[in-house]
């Protein structure tokens, strides 16, 4: 994580009363440098037709530039290109391209909110998150039901909609498991 990002996530998780103001501050020129370089350097262009490596040759200009246009309002992000590209079973999964310009605004555009969100989640949440997803959940779970103390399991899809028509639960159990949920 860029040092930046490190003092604005330090200060959400430190101060949860603060309120976060032109966030567009943070798009320093070393930040926006930093994003570049996260980019997979063999990604397709866009319709800009620039790689990431020929954005990188006049990095400082092109960065300088973008900044510029920030900070002024005349950003306009560019077209994304649509290819499709062939997936098993005969489908095609069409995949936006944008230009190089607006990887690097978008990467960093998505990393400030992340550092100042990922204070308020707990160690349980894995939805949105960075390098997180659906199988840290089922571990986590996996590894709650074999060591933690449990009476029984729910499952239920939109709570209120599925424990009201489940007429064999007793009144009592669905009040006290709708004030769990929410």
């Amino acid at each position: 994580m860029q040092t930046s990002l490190w003092g604005t996530a330090e200060k959400s998780a430190l101060r949860k009363e603060h309120r976060f103001q032109n966030l567009t501050n943070e798009l320093t020129p070393e930040y926006l440098t930093w994003c570049r370089e996260q980019l997979n350097k063999k990604a397709a262009p866009g319709v800009d037709k620039v790689t990431v490596r020929e954005y990188g040759k006049n990095l400082t200009g092109s960065i300088a530039d973008l900044r510029s246009r920030l900070k002024r309002g005349g950003y306009r992000a560019e077209l994304t290109i649509r290819r499709f590209i062939p997936k098993p079973g005969g489908k095609q999964r069409p995949p936006g391209l944008p230009a190089t310009e607006d990887k690097v605004l978008q990467t960093g555009a998505a990393e400030i909110p992340e550092a100042i969100y990922e204070a308020d989640f707990r160690e349980c949440s894995f939805g949105c998150r960075p390098h997180t997803g659906a199988k840290d959940a089922v571990k986590g779970l996996c590894k709650s039901l074999q060591h933690g103390k449990f009476n029984c399991i729910v499952e239920a899809v939109g709570q209120l909609a599925v424990l009201p028509r489940l007429s064999f639960v007793n009144y009592e159990f669905k009040f006290l498991f709708l004030q769990c949920a929410t």
